[in-house]
C-alpha cells in the first residue's frame, strides 16, 4: 500500500506547480498521451496489486513466487528511478521526499517476500 500511495504522491508532486501558474506540459506535448505512458501507468498499478493479491489470496508456492517477482520488479523500477537523481540535470527537489522512500520500501518488500518464500 505504501508503494501505491507513493506512486500517487509522486504524480501529484508533478502536478502541483500548475496551481501556481507554472506550465507543467512537456515542451513537445501534442495533447495525446504516448502509448508508453499508458503502459507505465498501468504497470505501476498492476505490479503492486498483483503482489498484494498473491499474498492475500494465493496461499501456495505460486502466490509466493508471484509476490517475490513483483517485489523484485518494483525494486528494479524504483532503483532505476532513483538513479535519475544522479544523472539528471533537471532535478525536482520535491521528489526527494518520495523516490528514496519508495526505494527503501522496495528493499524491505523484497526482504519480506524472501522471508515469506523461505518460511513456508
Amino acid at each position: 500500500m505504501i508503494i501505491l500511495s507513493g506512486l500517487i504522491l509522486h504524480t501529484l508532486l508533478h502536478m502541483v506547480p500548475a496551481f501556481y501558474g507554472i506550465d507543467i506540459a512537456r515542451p513537445d506535448a501534442d495533447g495525446h498521451m504516448p502509448s508508453s505512458m499508458v503502459w507505465i501507468l498501468g504497470l505501476s498499478f498492476l505490479i503492486p496489486v498483483s503482489g498484494i493479491f498473491s499474498v492475500n489470496y494465493l496461499n501456495n508456492r505460486g502466490g509466493r513466487i508471484i509476490n517475490a517477482v513483483m517485489a523484485i520488479l518494483a525494486l528494479t523500477v524504483n532503483t532505476s528511478h532513483l538513479s535519475e537523481f544522479f544523472i539528471s540535470e533537471d532535478l525536482d527537489p520535491s521528489q526527494l521526499f518520495v523516490i528514496p522512500v519508495l526505494f527503501l520500501v522496495s528493499i524491505l518488500l523484497v526482504l519480506d517476500s524472501w522471508k515469506l518464500y523461505k518460511v513456508r
